[in-house]
């Protein structure tokens, strides 16, 4: 380590090395994350753009900041199969939101979803909405501070 850098480090208070850490790269994160919302109409196909309120296909694989709200009514399951591989769903918001003010119902047969949010994390059913989680055949990992069900 050069001279110029220890001092550098010596100086820098922890604010200071948290914003350098952030003008790095090393922590990331967006204040508005992409919604999508499935209503299932055609299918349980997660590429079905007719799928997807709006007509936009949630993404898979990789880290994505997204909110994905799930209120098919009585429509379609969304499916997460082992053809969406491995995810991460970022977001300062609820990264899932299963039934929301509606019916949604959500399987996980394959694949791994994890999901990394705010404070106020996933949910499944809330004041007036259903919500229904199968996991089964894949994971789910939800990194969030809670997780509520019923809420």
């Amino acid at each position: 380590m050069s001279k110029r850098s220890e001092d550098v480090t010596r100086s820098c208070t922890m604010p200071a090395m948290f914003s350098l850490i952030l003008l790095m790269g090393g922590v990331t994160g967006s204040a508005s994350a992409a919604t999508y919302g499935w209503g299932g109409a055609v299918s349980t196909n997660w590429s079905a753009p007719a799928n997807w309120n709006g007509g936009s296909v949630a993404p898979t694989g990789g880290s994505n900041d997204v909110v994905l709200v799930v209120t098919n009514k009585a429509n379609n399951t969304l499916y997460y199969t082992a053809a969406n591989g491995n995810s991460l769903f970022t977001s300062s918001a609820r990264p899932l939101r299963i039934g929301d003010s509606s019916y949604g119902s959500f399987a996980i047969t394959g694949g791994s979803l994890e999901t990394r949010g705010g404070s106020n994390g996933d949910f499944v059913g809330n004041g007036t909405g259903i919500g229904a989680l199968l996991v089964d055949g894949g994971a789910y990992i939800s990194t969030n501070i809670t997780f509520q069900l019923g809420v």
